[in-house]
């Protein structure tokens, strides 16, 4: 498989509305330079993230190396 070096958790904040964040709990290789632990994702390109399937689904066909906004 391929790793895109994060590790991330969901976290529910609220009763209603958007209730979930997907949070940084670690990241390595050539994520560390972008990303910190505890930042939120809330995009990746034009895909919203509101969970950990979300983000998994929005790398799915990008190439390893590949920059993604």
């Amino acid at each position: 498989g391929v790793d895109h070096g994060l590790v991330c958790k969901e976290k529910v904040i609220a009763e209603t509305g958007d209730r979930q964040k997907v949070i940084v709990e670690a990241c390595h290789g050539d994520m560390s330079a972008t990303l910190a632990p505890g930042d939120q994702i809330i995009a990746v390109g034009s895909r919203g993230i509101v969970n950990s399937f979300d983000l998994e689904r929005a790398l799915w066909h990008r190439k390893p190396g590949q920059q993604v906004e």
